[in-house]
């Protein structure tokens, strides 16, 4: 009778919706935008767990978009899980995947357990850099690089890391990871004490290699290429690219307990508030935190409080445990809203040598050239940049308000006792 009025029809089938699955023998009740990885060379890794009233197929595609059977070499695919019921389609859900060799590189020809000094992990590109922030931060379950992964089947005679945290491990990182154009976006690898990355991780060659980075972590604490250390060691490394957060931001670190830092570079805008510095935000209070070597920072740096264009604030040593100083040049633009901002340190507790500062440096109170506020001496550097600590400025003045606020071209406010020497504004 609808069809001799006109009238058409339409008949409406249910939608499977929540499409469950199995991939490299986890579960997941839905696709959530997951990392999918599996190790080279194994098959079956991937199982629909539907209803059973349902019936459902799976298809792969290649990164040419076309269908290819079960793929078992490395690269980059998808997967469509195809839910049917009655011959109609009831839903599906596609999943990108990646065939890898491991949650990281390996040396040709190198010998000794994987994650040692002579066998290194190798991080050579934007993947390698995410697993290891998935796999310190917990949110991704490493494959072959921890004892025990790989269903067990990885031992302690193979690999050296015993947990996520990497400790007595090394990490070479063997080419520039990103570019200006496409910088890698990345979560923060380490996100607090618990977990925190705490090997050592250096730049093949002992030569600097660079990580263009886009980190957009806004009010988010411990943000920077590294979010949390606890006894790690980072050298010949420069960031770029943009890293927003919140409290406790660099660069290189965002926040660091018993890590050195040494030879490393930072030309990204870093923005942060708390604790904000272009190579390191925050060194904790008694946890012997050293950096040293040449230390650079020509990115723009903007906080609140304690921001420095290399360290936001330092309760560590400025030289190597031989007690050599090292070499510390900001010429980055460094603002802060309130109070300890410095061209080099925000605030240090620990004697600075051999700074300079060509950067303008603009704050609230406690402002100055190398340091906002120290409580240590000061030796062998200068300013030459312009250090505001209220709106009104003209060329080459140091600038600050008379009724109370702070500001010098070395040294905006330090304790009695302390020395400032061979230096210059």
């Amino acid at each position: 009778s609808n069809l001799e009025a006109g009238n058409t029809t339409t008949t409406l089938y249910a939608q499977y919706v929540g499409i469950s699955f199995v991939f490299n023998r986890q579960s997941y009740s839905i696709y959530n935008n997951e990392v999918l990885q599996v190790l080279q060379g194994k098959s079956g890794y991937l199982t629909s767990t539907v209803d059973s009233t349902f019936t459902s197929t799976i298809t792969y595609k290649n990164s040419s978009n076309s269908t290819i059977s079960e793929p078992t070499s490395i690269g980059v695919y998808s997967a469509t899980i195809t839910v049917t019921k009655d011959g109609k389609t009831r839903g599906s859900v596609t999943l990108p995947f990646e065939i890898i060799e491991g949650d990281f590189g390996k040396l040709d020809g190198a010998s000794g357990k994987w994650g040692s000094f002579s066998n290194p992990y190798v991080i050579k590109n934007a993947t390698h850099l995410k697993n290891l922030s998935g796999i310190v931060n917990g949110t991704q379950t490493a494959l072959n690089s921890i004892v025990g992964s790989d269903n067990g089947a990885v031992t302690a005679d193979q690999v050296v890391a015993a947990d996520n945290k990497f400790a007595n491990c090394y990490f070479v990182i063997s080419a520039n990871i990103g570019s200006a154009s496409a910088p890698v976006e990345l979560v923060p690898i380490g996100r607090n004490a618990s977990n925190c990355f705490a090997g050592t991780i250096y730049g093949a060659g002992n030569s600097i290699k660079i990580i263009y980075l886009n980190i957009n972590q806004g009010g988010e604490s411990n943000v920077g290429l590294f979010g949390y250390t606890n006894g790690a060691s980072i050298s010949y490394i420069k960031t770029d690219g943009s890293v927003v957060g919140g409290e406790s931001t660099g660069g290189i670190v965002g926040c660091a307990e018993h890590t050195e830092i040494f030879n490393c570079s930072n030309s990204a805008a870093v923005t942060g508030s708390t604790h904000t510095g272009g190579i390191v935000g925050y060194g904790l209070h008694g946890t012997n935190c050293k950096i040293y070597g040449d230390v650079t920072n020509s990115g723009t740096v903007t906080g609140t409080t304690f921001v420095g264009g290399i360290i936001g604030r330092w309760h560590g040593v400025w030289k190597n445990g031989s007690g050599t100083y090292g070499t510390f040049v900001n010429s980055g633009a460094i603002t802060g809203s309130s109070a300890s901002i410095g061209g080099i340190a925000g605030f240090t507790d620990g004697e600075i040598r051999n700074a300079i500062n060509e950067g303008k440096v603009v704050g609230g109170n406690a402002v100055g050239g190398i340091a906002g506020r120290t409580q240590n001496n000061i030796a062998n550097s200068y300013n030459i940049g312009n250090i505001i600590g209220t709106s009104a400025i003209t060329q080459g003045e140091i600038s600050g308000n008379p009724n109370g606020v702070f500001v010098g071209g070395i040294t905006g406010y330090t304790m009695a006792g302390d020395i400032i020497s061979h230096c210059y504004n």
